[in-house]
């Protein structure tokens, strides 16, 4: 029970820094200032390891980088929510291409197949000669 409660205790202080590093992101774009993790961390006074652990603010932060005139606009939390449809997409993007890739080799499985055979086949080999003292 204890260490559970130091879980639940941990996963409160993750959330309310993502929530004040969030707001810092906000406030620096609502006064027109610059977005970097420096900046962040040191408004919610947390190290910089901290914000790239956090996936949402780390993707936030980058996505400023990115394309800082997109967070011109007054409402930047529509803008954030905007880029991180962006980043979906072109992660959805990239599954895709890879798919096409694998998709293409139609004798990806029988290739795979025969290399682990190769490879067992090698790891016996192996044994062998080390039984015989090579």
């Amino acid at each position: 029970m204890k260490y559970d409660s130091i879980v639940q205790l941990r996963k409160d202080v993750k959330d309310a820094n993502e929530e004040k590093a969030l707001q810092a992101i906000n406030l620096l774009i609502k006064n027109k200032e610059t977005v970097s993790f420096q900046k962040v961390a040191s408004a919610i006074g947390v190290h910089k390891s901290t914000l790239y652990r956090n996936e949402r603010v780390r993707n936030a932060i980058e996505q400023y980088i990115e394309h800082p005139k997109l967070f011109r606009s007054a409402d930047s939390t529509r803008t954030l929510l905007k880029l991180e449809e962006i980043k979906t997409r072109q992660l959805q993007q990239k599954c895709t291409r890879l798919e096409k890739q694998i998709g293409s080799d139609t004798n990806y499985k029988e290739q795979c197949q025969k290399l682990q055979a190769k490879l067992k086949e090698l790891e016996e080999i192996l044994a062998e000669r080390d039984g015989e003292g090579w």
